[in-house]
């Protein structure tokens, strides 16, 4: 009989699929400006990603990988405090409008409140004017947000969490991102992530010393990516397992 190449021709053919396939995918990767999971995150904004929260959909569910995602966060937060302060000070930072700032902000208010440490939630909407000569020459919370709202219980607080205006629509006193015990960005997920994104904060980085931590908490991420801070998250059936399962394959790999 004579021999035939079909067999070489199908798995040279196999190769080529699987090497471009590869390519697409590298390339998609480098074009991809959406700080979609940990890594992308973490290479586009060059800070250390130590939580996430999920998209509520208002599905099943939703809120208990919720209640997960908060838990997770708030320990992280709890190991970077300073235990030789009484006052442990928790800066809530976005670059723009919409990344969900407001909205984790008051989940960790819940959760620390119901860990009895007399959480007080200080927000520009409410208890200060960003736009005043007290916080633009301000050193530290002190400075501009006491006030009658708050006069009697900020001082009696044990965590303070302050959540600031968008980094790109007002003048920020770099001096309130020192000496603090987190200074926790909001990046939305989903958002592109741009060029002036990336200056505004390497200046706001370069104006503090070294050693004062930036840290990323994405907003809006699936499942899959607040399960790589949480572990597996529910629904606990055969089929979730086995995707997790993959993910963590993948990362290892």
């Amino acid at each position: 009989p004579i021999k035939t190449k079909n067999r070489l021709y199908t798995v040279i053919a196999f190769i080529l699929v699987f090497l471009l396939l590869s390519v697409i995918e590298i390339i998609k990767e480098l074009f991809n400006k959406k700080p979609y999971d940990i890594s992308a995150a973490e290479r586009l904004c060059c800070n250390p990603v130590i939580g996430a929260f999920p998209y509520n959909k208002g599905k099943e569910y939703d809120d208990v990988c919720e209640d997960f995602a908060c838990n997770q966060l708030g320990n992280a937060l709890v190991n970077m405090f300073d235990r030789t302060k009484n006052n442990q000070i928790i800066n809530i930072l976005s670059l723009k409008e919409g990344e969900g700032k407001s909205y984790i902000a008051q989940s960790l208010y819940k959760y620390f409140d119901k860990l009895e440490l007399k959480p007080v939630y200080v927000s520009y909407h409410n208890d200060f004017d960003s736009d005043s000569k007290y916080f633009m020459l301000a050193g530290s919370i002190y400075d501009f947000a006491v006030n009658e709202n708050n006069m009697d219980t900020l001082p009696e607080a044990g965590v303070t969490i302050v959540e600031y205006p968008p980094l790109s629509s007002t003048s920020f006193p770099s001096k309130l991102l020192i000496n603090t015990a987190a200074n926790l960005l909001i990046v939305d997920s989903e958002r592109e992530w741009k060029e002036m994104d990336r200056i505004l904060l390497r200046q706001v980085r370069e104006s503090v010393p070294k050693d004062t931590k930036i840290s990323i908490c994405l907003n809006g991420a699936d499942k899959d990516t607040v399960g790589k801070f949480t572990g597996i998250l529910p629904p606990f059936n055969l089929r979730h397992k086995i995707r997790f399962a993959m993910w963590n394959i993948e990362d290892a790999s």
